[in-house]
C-alpha cells in the first residue's frame, strides 16, 4: 500500500520564488501547451468567455495569451 504524503506549500512557495525569475525562460513545455490550447480555442468562433477561472496560473503565460486573444469579462486566477 502506498503512503500518501501531503505537499508542504511553504517549501513549494520558497523554491518557486528562488527560481521564479528564470522560470519563464525554461518553461518551454508550458509555453507550447498554452499556445496549442489558444490555437484550438480560436477555431470555435461561438465560444464566449464571460468568466474564466484559471487554476495554477504560475507566472501568467496562459493568462496573457487568453487576455490577448479573447474578450474576457471576468478573470479569476489562482496559484500558491
Amino acid at each position: 500500500m502506498k503512503t500518501i504524503r501531503s505537499i508542504n506549500k511553504e517549501t513549494v512557495a520558497k523554491r518557486f520564488l528562488k527560481g521564479g525569475k528564470t522560470y519563464d525562460s525554461h518553461a518551454k513545455v508550458q509555453q507550447c501547451v498554452s499556445k496549442l490550447l489558444i490555437e484550438k480555442l480560436k477555431k470555435y468562433d461561438t465560444i464566449r468567455f464571460d468568466r474564466v477561472f484559471e487554476i495554477g496560473c504560475c507566472t501568467g503565460n496562459l493568462t496573457e495569451l487568453l487576455l490577448g486573444n479573447f474578450p474576457i469579462k471576468e478573470l479569476y486566477i489562482n496559484d500558491i
